[in-house]
């Protein structure tokens, strides 16, 4: 009877998580552990780094929540891109544990989830021999070895929640080799692994391959650093697969040609050290464009796999195996390309000022970036949130206007924020422990109840009611009196004395070379239920530094508080009183600029206008004829983002909102001089058919997921949603240059081959359309790589490129915005003809919106004809005309994490940076940092 009990109760209770999994399948669901290290719980992000769309997730529901458990749903659901993973093995294999297939407990029940399972790679010396076999809760797909071993797993619900009641609900974190679990999660997935019969072949002989056992604690480091290699190898390949597709952001299956011809034997004949190539005809290989076929694919590999991670152990570079490596002589002079233009390697680039955003928690995260939106000056700075990998990496540092921090904050992301601050930056820490890491002696000393109202006063704001931190920098309710150092000292003073709530003004902070900051320290406000402070401004008088801590919630919209009416209520009084208090500390302490008219005059919907298609009327028409199969009804093109409304003469058009854009076909603008334009334009194709708004969300939102003809234009006045690389904000004011393009590149083209070059050449087309013209040749403009143009050292424009392939052609979609005529948040290129005018006493026209887009469109017909017709190197010429960088100094990152100083050399024919490093030639592309794309360039695995 108990054990019929016991197995209702089993039973009822996997059906009661099964359903709960069902009823999340559209979101992530994910179970995670935490590890504790002393008494501390050492915090992991809730969705997986691997997952591409990682920075958007936000959580939505709760299943599981204890000390160092989790489990919760997630959304957007999260996608793994697998090119860089390895298929499992055919047989039972110990790669990357051991295996056999037939042990799958599923038999021919339909898979319908795909499971990510990461573990550490240090098997657990703990005692008992209980794992859980992953293998029976479904089939091994795909895994990948670098900090942690992660393995792919397609299976269904049932198998789901069976998986995570042998593991979380029964606290066995142990899976195969008893290698601790520290996440499950599901995921959709893109791209397809790289075939594990084809990358073994790196494997070295003496790997161990033991099936269906365990593998010896003897040999389980060199067993990991066999599987990381491959991995490497893996990557490699995807890396090379990407360049051989001439595609953006598209990664193929690593095609055999490529895998069977890098077998190990191959490698070493070809590098060994009696064959190794002459380093001159290596950076010839690597810098030199060329129309023939591309050196081979071992060839291309070769030149970028990391010495220390290479499946050989030859370095390219190595004069024999018996003396240390000598850094080799490269005359660099005779294969670099003829730099015309010259800035110098101590140049200073300066962007649009950033706000960067750091929070432990997703909801303050946004509330802080939806309050700056309101508070500071339309257009002036852009806004990110600085995610923990780059507080880490450091990049930002030299880049930031100012740093607001909320929450918790580890050891090393807190060093950063340190840094940063001594360094003379300006900060806001809200309701953060980083106050306990910058000012030391003011700790806390006691607890309020979690999200209490206290009465809060700063200047001419008093008792106004605000939402308190849980920890309160104040004594506990025994003590009269604020403490630092010591408790006896202050024993005398009068509990309610607001002036004398601190004694200790000024605290010694050391930065990271030894030098001692005394920081000064000012109580601005205070809290009146225990008359503490909980507003400080520090002051670093060596280097200038600003911080601001606050202990109430500035951050907080009261309408996080909706469900408790009274908090609610009260906080929508004050509501006002905190983003004026919020307004006052950036322009008073933190030199931000802030707009000028109030909350509540500002809280407006966009006014969103009608489009309008430009162009020839038969050409015009000839397109909405050849688009009326893609029309959701008649007129109507619906994108991924925004619904189109072709409206004839005598239709009456909709209202255009931010989804719906209403396109008048045969009207023209009041506030764009279709003469100018079509006067200047001289294209056959490009910016011949233009569709026009005074104001849209993002011209590349009319582009997304349709394909138009070859050589639209979208252009915009003003954009209310721009968007960059990586999601990044794109200030879009008026004024600016703003258009998008769609252009048709054949695949066998030379373009087509080499189709990662297309931002480059519109770099080009964009400032040499402006040099080009009579006068205006010694204006400061430039590139810089591999995005952007400069004037005076300073942002002005940069580009964006989105494309796919059909079955004839490569579709790219690429924006552009270039600062024309708005002076801020940079200057722009009329400020600097105004400039050249009155330094040299010429009268040089400023250039209108219509010309100079029609001068940039003549430019980019004439640029893609110069490579389709093979003068690969012509264009290469007029590009390194105007680049930024020669010979300037760069920070390279290895796989390893270690950081060098390597010089620029060129770019390669796909367009990635070439640097010449004390070891050789190497590619090297950005790390997707949003701060500044020359630093930290990364080695490609």
């Amino acid at each position: 009877m108990l054990l019929t009990l016991l197995y209702l109760y089993q039973h009822w209770k996997l059906r009661s998580i099964t359903l709960k999994l069902l009823s999340h399948l559209d979101d992530s669901i994910v179970f995670y552990t935490f590890a504790e290290e002393g008494n501390v719980l050492s915090l992991v992000p809730f969705s997986s780094e691997l997952c591409t769309n990682q920075s958007a997730a936000q959580i939505r529901d709760i299943i599981l929540f204890t000390n160092c458990q989790r489990g919760v749903t997630v959304y957007p659901k999260q996608n793994i891109h697998l090119a860089a993973w390895i298929t499992f093995p055919s047989t039972s294999h110990v790669i990357p544990f051991p295996f056999t297939s037939d042990e799958s407990r599923c038999g021919d029940i339909p898979f319908n989830i795909y499971l990510l399972i990461e573990t550490d790679v240090i098997p657990s010396v703990m005692g008992g021999n209980r794992m859980t076999m992953i293998e029976q809760f479904g089939k091994l797909i795909a895994w990948k070895v670098d900090t942690r071993i992660s393995i792919l797993l397609h299976s269904n619900e049932n198998q789901f929640a069976n998986l995570v009641v042998n593991t979380f609900l029964k606290n066995c974190f142990l899976i195969n080799s008893k290698l601790p679990l520290i996440r499950i999660q599901s995921v959709t997935t893109s791209g397809s692994p790289q075939p594990f019969d084809a990358v073994k072949t790196v494997l070295p002989k003496d790997s161990y391959q033991a099936p269906r056992s365990t593998v010896p604690d003897i040999h389980w480091e060199k067993h990991i650093n066999d599987l990381k290699k491959l991995s490497i190898f893996a990557s490699q390949a995807a890396e090379y697969e990407y360049n051989k597709n001439r595609t953006e952001g598209k990664t193929g299956i690593a095609k055999p040609d490529l895998i069977q011809s890098t077998r190990k034997s191959e490698l070493e004949t070809h590098l060994s050290p009696n064959n190794s190539p002459n380093v001159s005809d290596l950076v010839k290989t690597v810098t030199s464009p060329r129309t023939t076929p591309r050196t081979s694919p071992l060839k291309a590999i070769a030149e970028v796999i990391p010495e220390e991670q290479s499946p050989i152990h030859t370095a390219i570079c190595a004069k024999d195996q018996t003396s240390d490596p000598v850094p080799p002589t490269i005359e660099t002079d005779k294969v670099r390309p003829k730099l015309v233009r010259s800035k110098g390697s101590m140049l200073k680039y300066a962007k649009p000022p950033n706000i960067l955003v750091y929070s432990d928690s997703t909801v303050s995260r946004d509330c802080v970036i939806a309050t700056l939106k309101e508070i500071v000056k339309e257009n002036s700075y852009t806004i990110y949130a600085l995610t923990p990998h780059q507080a880490k990496s450091k990049h930002w540092i030299d880049n930031t206007t100012l740093l607001v921090v909320c929450g918790y904050v580890s050891q090393d992301i807190g060093d950063s924020f340190t840094q940063y601050f001594l360094n003379g930056g300006y900060m806001m820490s809200v309701c953060s422990d980083l106050l306990h890491t910058i000012l030391p002696t003011f700790r806390s000393h006691a607890e309020v109840r979690e999200h209490e109202l206290v009465q809060f006063s700063y200047g001419r704001w008093q008792k106004v009611k605000m939402m308190h931190h849980i920890f309160c920098y104040q004594p506990s309710p025994i003590k009269k009196h604020f403490s630092t150092d010591s408790e006896d000292h202050l024993s005398d003073q009068k509990p309610n004395s607001s002036a004398k709530v601190c004694s200790k003004r000024s605290v010694e902070l050391c930065d990271q070379q030894k030098v001692i900051h005394n920081l000064q320290v000012q109580i601005l406000g205070t809290e009146e239920t225990w008359n503490t402070p909980s507003l400080l401004l520090a002051t670093d008088p060596i280097n200038s530094g600003v911080a601001i801590f606050s202990q109430v919630h500035l951050e907080a919209n009261p309408n996080s508080y909706e469900q408790d009416e009274a908090k609610y209520g009260v906080l929508m009084q004050y509501e006002q009183a905190r983003i004026e208090i919020l307004t006052d500390l950036l322009t008073t302490h933190l030199k931000i600029k802030v707009q000028e008219l109030p909350k509540k005059a500002k809280i407006q919907s966009e006014a969103y206008a009608n489009g309008y298609f430009l162009g020839d009327h038969k050409v015009k028409y000839l397109l909405l004829d050849g688009l009326r199969t893609k029309m959701t009804e008649p007129n109507v093109i619906q994108t991924s983002k925004l619904k189109l409304t072709f409206c004839p003469r005598g239709t009456e058009p909709p209202k255009a909102t931010a989804q719906l854009l209403p396109i008048l076909v045969d009207a023209c603008p009041e506030k764009f001089s279709t003469v100018d334009y079509f006067m200047t334009l001289s294209t056959e194709k490009i910016g011949r058919l233009a569709l026009y708004s005074p104001v849209m969300t993002s011209s590349m939102d009319v582009l997304s997921n349709t394909i138009f003809d070859h050589g639209l234009v979208v252009i915009p006045l003003r954009q209310t949603a721009g968007k960059g690389r990586n999601d990044n904000q794109w200030l879009s004011p008026e004024g600016c240059g703003l258009f998008s393009m769609q252009l048709h590149i054949g695949l066998e083209t030379h373009l087509g081959r080499t189709v990662s070059m297309i931002q480059h050449l519109l770099a080009t087309a964009i400032v040499n359309a402006i040099l080009s013209q009579d006068g205006y040749e010694n204006l400061d403009l430039g590139i810089k790589w591999p995005n952007d143009i400069y004037a005076k050292n300073t942002k002005i424009g940069g580009i964006i490129v989105n494309s796919h392939m059909n079955a004839n052609a490569i579709i790219c979609n690429i924006g552009v915005g270039i600062n024309l005529s708005n002076s801020t948040p940079t200057i722009c290129i009329n400020d600097l003809i105004n400039e050249y005018n009155l330094k040299n006493g010429s009268s040089l026209s400023n250039l209108s919106l219509e010309k100079a887009l029609a001068l940039i469109f003549n430019e980019i017909e004439r640029l893609i004809d110069t490579v389709q017709s093979g003068n690969l190197q012509q264009f290469l010429d007029l590009y390194y005309q105007h680049w930024l960088h020669s010979s300037a100094k760069v920070t390279v990152i290895d796989a390893k994490g270690s950081s060098k100083t390597a010089t620029v050399v060129g770019i390669d024919e796909f367009g990635f940076l070439v640097v010449e490093t004390t070891k050789g030639i190497l590619t090297v592309h950005p790390d997707g940092n949003s701060f500044d794309m020359l630093q930290g360039l990364i080695i490609p695995k």
